[in-house]
């Protein structure tokens, strides 16, 4: 007969050894976790852009990588970004040769001297990416990796994912192009343009000015991409012919161009008196043509503010137009002047379209908004790509979207850089959407967007305010 006491006695002890094998085991499992979260960046991204998720583009390069990256972030011990830093493990996390490490400059103020051989100091918060030789390298300040407004100084967006891969493939290629901006005939300055040069510099491009006529300099077709923006006088005959030859080598550029002008100080739009005759030919080598026309839209869905700010259908591009539907956001283009693409099909193709409600008035009289007899009937051909040879070019009817103000909206930040990055010709063009960082922020879509919003905020919140509290008065009274 079995002792009860015994019984009890042993059932304890097995209890006793249950409990401390589950606990062992949970501390085990807690150990494997921490590790695996660290060394594998296990961690479910729960953030509301997916700020710590990379993106396939990214694990392609990383995929491809043949040597160590040494990635270090200069943050007090006490004072990480958390949001650079964790972004930065998961790459870590994504291939064995990205190596991520922070120093604090405060204790080891010696550390960034060999990234800093003119002293100029490296302020904190930056972060850099070098080789394991520590001879090639990149330092990313906090304003390449965040999209900062430029009148408030706030970060409005989260783009170090493009930044560091970008970065991560200078050093594995080597390459570093060029953007040649055009000047000399009146363009927009680079002053005006500081915010998408300031991204194109982020993405490891050098910015340099290129005037034909003072210029010793001869456009390398390798690394050079001409870069022209709305200039307001045309190419003299000999300018022409140089830039002719730079395409017919196999040149890349992209073409911003306006017959329509806003003068900023005045708000208001002119007609430009110059033709741009020798401009328009360049483009004619590949079978655009800019038409002196101004496009007017009929269509609330398809335009912002006003009926000359449109939204356009945009068309599938791999590099230029893809991520932008993908994310689903949408450029706004003002002022726009239609382009004519001809022959076969061969060499250009339409980027970018307006809806078929438009209608566009010539520069023969008086502009008036109304559709009028006469009129040309969308839709437009507004941005078009070409090609002749090894040579491309991108065409816009207009460089509205790159002004100080436009270009913080993120679809047309995304169109300028991405257009640019298309007509690398060296290594691969890095195409990575800069994620939001303002909570609830929305980019209207369109006017009757606009139209409905200022409606629910103005006239239907205010409504039900009231109404809810005419109920609760009248429910008080009859008791």
């Amino acid at each position: 007969m079995t002792n009860p006491t015994s019984m009890r006695r042993r059932n304890r002890n097995a209890a006793v050894v249950i409990i401390v094998v589950v606990t062992v085991i949970v501390l085990l499992l807690n150990v494997v976790i921490a590790v695996l979260e660290d060394k594998k960046n296990l961690r479910a991204d729960l953030s509301q852009e997916q700020y710590y998720t990379i993106t396939d583009q990214t694990r392609q390069v990383l995929d491809t990588l043949d040597r160590d990256v040494y990635i270090y972030t200069l943050y007090a011990t006490n004072n990480v970004d958390d949001m650079i830093f964790q972004l930065l493990k998961t790459y870590e996390a994504a291939s064995p040769r990205i190596h991520v490490e922070n120093i604090d400059p405060a204790l080891n103020p010696s550390f960034t001297q060999p990234f800093d051989p003119e002293g100029n100091g490296i302020s904190t918060g930056s972060v850099i990416v070098t080789d394991a030789s520590g001879q090639n390298y990149r330092v990313l300040t906090v304003y390449e990796l965040y999209a900062i407004e430029s009148t408030t100084g706030i970060p409005i967006a989260l783009q170090a994912e493009q930044r560091f891969t970008s970065t991560i493939n200078y050093l594995m290629t080597g390459e570093i192009p060029s953007v040649q901006l055009l000047t000399g005939h009146d363009e927009t300055s680079a002053a005006e343009l500081s915010d998408l040069l300031g991204a194109l510099r982020g993405l490891n491009y050098n910015i340099a000015q290129y005037d034909p006529s003072t210029s010793n300099y001869e456009l390398n077709t390798e690394y050079d991409i001409l870069l022209v923006v709305s200039p307001k006088e045309d190419l003299t005959d000999d300018e022409y012919q140089t830039i002719k030859t730079f395409l017919e080598n196999g040149g890349n550029a992209a073409f911003l161009l306006d017959y329509v002008v806003l003068d900023e100080a005045t708000n208001t739009n002119y007609i430009l008196a110059d033709e741009l005759n020798n401009f328009n030919s360049l483009l004619m080598l590949y079978d655009i043509r800019i038409n002196r026309d101004y496009i007017i839209g009929g269509n609330n869905d398809m335009i912002l503010g006003k009926p000359t700010a449109h939204i356009p259908v945009m068309y599938a591009h791999e590099t230029i137009t893809k991520g932008i539907i993908d994310a689903g956001k949408v450029p706004v283009l003002s002022d726009v002047s239609s382009l004519t693409l001809s022959g076969s099909g061969e060499n250009s193709a339409t980027l970018l379209e307006t809806d078929p409600n438009t209608w566009a008035k010539d520069f023969s009289g008086a502009i008036r908004i109304e559709k009028e007899e006469g009129d040309k009937e969308g839709p437009f051909t507004v941005a078009a790509v070409g090609m002749m040879g090894e040579s491309n070019i991108a065409v816009y009817g207009t460089s509205s979207f790159v002004t100080a103000t436009e270009i913080q909206r993120s679809a047309n930040r995304d169109l300028a850089v991405n257009t640019i990055n298309s007509l690398k010709k060296r290594g691969d063009a890095i195409n990575i959407t800069a994620k939001s960082l303002i909570p609830g922020f929305i980019e209207l879509q369109s006017e009757n967007q606009k139209t409905l919003l200022t409606g629910v905020v103005l006239v239907i919140l205010p409504a039900m305010v009231f109404i809810f509290g005419l109920v609760t008065w009248l429910r008080r009274k009859k008791l």
